[in-house]
């Protein structure tokens, strides 16, 4: 669902708490506990490390900034 915010269109993003998988300096795989971000128009992720609001609010703002149509939407959390 979308809406117009400032000119922008506003647009849902499913948030969901996750283990992500990273590799450190040294070749191993490690979890830490993070947040995944889905666009609702077209299924872009993000993720974020952390489950608190800055790790939330991260995934938006990665969202606006990698969309793969180009556009300058706002996002918010469903």
């Amino acid at each position: 669902m979308s809406s117009s915010h400032f000119g922008h269109r506003t647009v849902s993003v499913a948030i969901e708490a996750t283990a992500l998988e990273e590799t450190n300096r040294f070749g191993e795989t490690t979890h830490q506990a993070g947040v995944r971000a889905t666009c609702s128009e077209c299924g872009h992720e993000t993720t974020a490390f952390g489950t608190a609001g800055d790790s939330r609010r991260r995934c938006l703002a990665l969202l606006r900034d990698e969309c793969p149509m180009g556009e300058s939407n706002w996002y918010e959390e469903d």
